[in-house]
Order: C-alpha cells, then sequence, then structure tokens
C-alpha cells in the first residue's frame, strides 16, 4: 500500500481524498533501505509536494530543491522507500483533512493548525520560512497588527499559516485579492491592483527577479520552522515517529555536533 508523505508550507493540517491519487504522477525516486527496524512500515511511502521554490518545485518531471533533498536525506537515513507524488497546492488544502489510510506523513510550517492533526518529526531538517509583506518603495508595509481596511495580494491556495482567518476574526476590513502564482501577484502589484502582497520570502525573491522589479520593500509577518509531520490518523504512526525521529537525530548529530 502507497503511503503518502506530504510536502508543503502549509499552516493548517490538511489531508487527502483518495480523489487526489489522479493527481499521482510520475517521479519515482527509490532509496535503498538502511538501517531497517524489525517491524516493517507499508512502503514506498509518498512524498506529496508542490511547487514553492526553490524549496521545492517539478521541473522536468522531477521534484527539486532543498525540501526534497532533506525528505531524500531523512527517508535513506530512515531506511525507507519512497515516491515523491506532485499535487497542486489548492488540492492539497482540499485534500488534506480526510481519514485516508494512504496519508501518513507531510512537511509543513511549524504552527498550532498543523500540529493539531500531525507529530511533528524533531529535530526538524528543513529549515526556517518567512512570510513577509510587501509593498513599493516609499510605501512601508504595516505591519501585520496594523494592517486596516486594504486590499492584500495573495497566491491561490494559500492560506499562510491561518494569517488571513487571524485577519478576518478581527474584523480588520482586509480585502485578498487572489492570483495564481508568485509572479502574477508581484505583476499586480507593479500594476498599481493592490498595494501590498503577501508571499513567502523564497518564492517571492525569485518572481522579483524574473520581473527584475527593483524598489520593493518588506515587513515580515511571521518566521517560523518547517517540519515532517506524521499524521495522527496514520496507521503506523508510531512506528513512523520512531523511524523519522532516529534518523533526523542521527543527521542532526553528524552536521551539527
Amino acid at each position: 500500500m502507497l503511503q503518502l508523505v506530504f510536502f508543503g508550507l502549509l499552516a493548517t493540517g490538511v489531508s487527502i481524498s483518495a480523489s487526489a491519487e489522479s493527481y499521482a504522477v510520475q517521479e519515482i525516486q527509490i532509496s535503498e533501505p538502511v538501517n531497517a527496524l524489525a517491524e516493517a512500515i507499508l512502503e514506498p511511502i509518498g512524498i506529496g509536494y508542490f511547487q514553492f521554490p526553490p524549496r521545492m518545485a517539478r521541473v522536468g518531471g522531477k521534484a527539486v530543491g532543498s525540501a526534497i533533498t532533506a525528505a531524500e536525506e531523512l527517508m535513506t537515513e530512515a531506511g525507507l522507500t519512497y515516491v515523491f507524488v506532485h499535487i497542486p497546492v489548492g488540492r492539497l488544502y482540499a485534500n488534506f483533512r480526510g481519514k485516508s489510510s494512504v496519508v501518513q506523513v507531510w512537511i509543513g510550517a511549524v504552527q498550532p493548525a498543523s500540529v493539531e492533526l500531525g507529530v511533528l518529526i524533531e529535530p526538524s531538517i528543513f529549515g526556517i520560512i518567512h512570510l513577509n509583506i510587501y509593498g513599493l518603495k516609499g510605501v512601508p508595509p504595516p505591519a501585520s497588527d496594523d494592517l486596516f481596511d486594504v486590499s492584500l495580494i495573495t497566491i491561490t491556495g494559500y492560506n499562510y499559516g491561518g494569517f488571513l482567518a487571524v485577519l478576518k476574526a478581527r474584523k480588520a476590513g482586509v480585502r485578498a485579492i487572489a492570483t495564481p502564482n508568485h509572479v502574477s501577484a508581484f505583476r499586480m502589484l507593479q500594476a498599481g491592483r493592490a498595494p501590498y502582497v503577501l508571499d513567502y520570502k523564497n518564492p517571492a525573491e525569485i518572481a522579483l527577479a524574473t520581473l527584475e522589479f527593483t524598489g520593493v520593500t518588506s515587513t515580515t509577518v511571521s518566521v517560523g520552522a518547517a517540519g515532517m509531520l506524521v499524521s495522527k490518523q496514520a496507521q503506523q504512526k508510531g512506528l513512523l515517529i520512531a523511524r523519522l525521529e532516529a534518523a533526523s537525530r542521527r543527521i542532526v548529530a553528524r552536521k551539527y555536533q
């Protein structure tokens, strides 16, 4: 049985339904088992990911990026075979909450909503995520607590760690204007469609470089770790956590101690 490991810089834990299997592609990269424990885990582990360059992207039918490399290292260290599964970001949020037996693990921002659905693998080897508000030069982006009665360009399918929900809950009067991707978001900023863009630092920097768009300022909304989480509904939750945490500790010990 295929078990899915989901990639994403997610703020809310979500699950994937059987309908998402139609998005399962394509690239298969299998590690050789090492450090296998006596009790078997159903393999290969499916690693779901979406377009979040440079951390995760599908290029030429292959999963690439720093988070992909970290996942490969962790799975190989844990002695688990795996397959990468590319799923559009909009489908992730719609499908992550189901009770499907194939959903085992995903990568997400370590925030309350995601931790409600998954158990974080510690220590994390997946780095730090910055969420920023971007504005034109001479118009400093406000801090998140000062966002009132303004339009904000956002990326379709992103919930930004629950940030938009917080704005809605406090009735800040912030109007989200959704656009399909990071480049189109900054094109809209250039065109004056709204004064600010809400985006993650890494893909935003790539979009700005692609457009050769200079003179953009930013204010940090949040900084948090990215981590691998094992679904609390996973049939082999305890065993997966044990294998992955042991592997992560060994990796950290080699690199940082």
